[in-house]
C-alpha cells in the first residue's frame, strides 16, 4: 500500500485489469417474494428474471424477445403434499401471462391477457384468482386451476378510462 506522500510526480504504477464475466447491468423493473419469504424474483429492463436466495443468485431466466418484465408474483403450490418452491408468473407489455418452468428455465404456458400490455398483477388470500390490469382499462380475472394446470380466463372486469397501473 501507497500513501500519497510516499509516491513521487514521476512514479509508475503497473495497473492489471481482470475481468470474470462480461457484466451488462439492467434496470430492476419488479420485485417479488415468495410467500415464505425464502427467494426474492427480481424482473430486468432486458427481460430477464433472477431468483435469489439466501442473498445469491440461485438462477436467471433470460429475457427473451419480448418487451421487459413489468410485474412479477409467486404462487403458493395448491397441492399440500406437494414439494418445490412456488409457481412463478410474469406479465408485461407483451400482453401474455407467463407461468415459468425453474428447471428448465422456459416458458412453462403463456395466455393472452385479452387486454393488451400489463400494467399491474395481484392473486387473491386464497391463490385461485389472478387479476391483471391491462393497457385497455380493464381488470382481468384467470383462474388458478392448480398445480399442473394452466390460468384460464375467467372474466373482465368494467373499462376504466385510461390504463390500469395499480392493483
Amino acid at each position: 500500500h501507497l500513501s500519497p506522500m510516499a509516491a513521487s510526480p514521476a512514479a509508475e504504477y503497473e495497473i492489471h485489469r481482470c475481468r470474470f464475466h462480461d457484466w451488462n447491468p439492467s434496470t430492476i423493473t419488479c420485485l417479488a417474494w415468495t410467500p415464505d419469504g425464502t427467494r426474492l424474483a427480481v424482473g430486468r429492463e432486458n427481460g430477464d428474471i433472477e431468483v435469489w436466495h439466501d442473498w445469491v443468485c440461485e438462477m436467471v431466466i433470460p429475457g427473451n424477445d419480448e418487451p421487459k418484465v413489468h410485474r412479477i408474483l409467486w404462487l403458493e403450490r395448491l397441492d399440500p403434499n406437494s414439494r418445490g418452491i412456488p409457481r412463478l408468473l410474469s406479465a408485461g407489455l407483451a400482453g401474455r401471462l407467463v407461468e415459468w418452468d425453474l428447471s428448465s428455465l422456459k416458458p412453462l404456458v403463456g395466455v393472452s391477457s385479452h387486454g393488451g400490455p400489463v400494467w399491474s398483477m395481484e392473486i387473491d388470500v386464497n391463490q385461485r384468482l389472478i387479476a391483471l390490469g391491462c393497457e385497455d382499462g380493464s381488470v382481468r380475472l384467470f383462474a388458478n386451476a392448480g398445480d399442473d394446470l394452466p390460468m384460464e380466463y375467467q372474466r373482465s372486469l368494467a373499462h376504466q378510462k385510461g390504463r390500469i397501473l395499480s392493483l
